[in-house]
């Protein structure tokens, strides 16, 4: 009924939607709760089922409201998958999101709106470029959740301190333990910097306290997505820079001449263990975010600068050239 009552609204006939019904319940993948009453839904079932009936009586305009975020990672690739499809039809699709990535993958076009006012109107990186800004003016903390020992500190501003240790509180230390984490940070060498753009240097900065000396010591850090996902993550042992040892009150830094990753939100996560990482001395799970502006066409989360090549039919390429190291 709540197929059919959808299909009447957005004006198709009875008789049209019959003969769609199955395609969209496969679409919605919810076979085992087709008769169950609405109320009984989850609003992601509610929304699979509105999305697959809107996106099956193919419209010439398609509205579509945060609901490209609903569902698995699969059901999601299914649906830009059938939205790409409407594109190539040359049916207009209007995408009402704050998913930047989804964005950059679908949109030729994108408008900024603040409380209802337009403050941009542009292609897809620009756009984002001036989201992230209108966030930022806003004193939307763009460093969320910093953690000192374990305790959460809300902060309105990334700690960006290039030399010097960072002015935050040393919270109390656990005597008992061989080592404690007092605050990771990520830093960029300008104090006013919000957001790390193309070309620019990043500090990851673990500082610590070490009542007694510790010698058996790593120190490894993960780089995270917005699902999750490690991007990139590695430690003072694999980077063949170990750590000699900790005493005291110090911290250890790692120094990134260039970022190339694209334009989005990423998580920190650090730890410090033992060399064979068998033992776990301190760690702070996902408690920094800093925030990328990488404007630009390019897919995914990394900007690789690969050299294009054109050969001709018979020629025969010559091979790259060895990258010393």
């Amino acid at each position: 009924e709540n197929i059919f009552l959808n299909g009447s609204i957005l004006g198709f006939s009875h008789r049209q939607i019959e003969s769609i019904f199955d395609d969209i319940v496969d679409f919605a993948e919810l076979h085992d709760f087709i008769d169950n009453q609405v109320k009984h839904y989850s609003s992601g079932m509610y929304a699979r089922l509105g999305f697959a009936v809107a996106i099956n009586v193919e419209p010439e305009i398609l509205l579509v409201d945060e609901v490209l975020s609903v569902g698995d990672e699969a059901f999601q690739r299914k649906c830009i998958e059938r939205v790409r499809r409407l594109q190539d039809d040359g049916r207009t699709i209007l995408l009402v999101t704050h998913a930047t990535e989804m964005v950059r993958q679908l949109a030729s076009r994108a408008a900024v709106l603040d409380h209802g006012k337009l403050v941009e109107l542009n292609e897809p990186g620009e756009a984002i470029r001036a989201f992230r800004e209108t966030l930022a003016s806003r004193g939307i903390a763009l460093v969320e959740d910093q953690m000192l020992s374990g305790e959460a500190k809300a902060t309105a501003e990334p700690q960006v301190q290039w030399s010097g240790p960072p002015s935050a509180s040393v919270p109390e230390v656990d005597l008992d333990k061989p080592v404690t984490i007092t605050k990771v940070s990520v830093e960029f060498p300008d104090p006013t910097a919000r957001f790390l753009l193309p070309n620019q240097p990043m500090r990851l900065r673990v500082d610590y306290v070490a009542p007694n000396k510790i010698d058996d010591v790593a120190v490894t850090f993960d780089i995270l997505d917005q699902k999750g996902e490690i991007v990139f993550g590695t430690d003072t042992q694999i980077l063949g820079q170990p750590i000699v040892d900790l005493d005291g009150v110090g911290a250890v830094c790692f120094d990134f001449p260039d970022v190339p990753l694209l334009d989005g939100s990423y998580d920190l996560s650090l730890a410090i263990t033992s060399r064979a990482g068998g033992t776990v001395y301190d760690r702070s799970d996902a408690s920094v975010r800093f925030e990328v502006m990488q404007p630009g066409a390019q897919r995914g989360r990394v900007a690789l600068q690969p050299k294009v090549v054109h050969f001709f039919h018979g020629e025969v390429p010559e091979p790259p050239e060895p990258v010393a190291t």
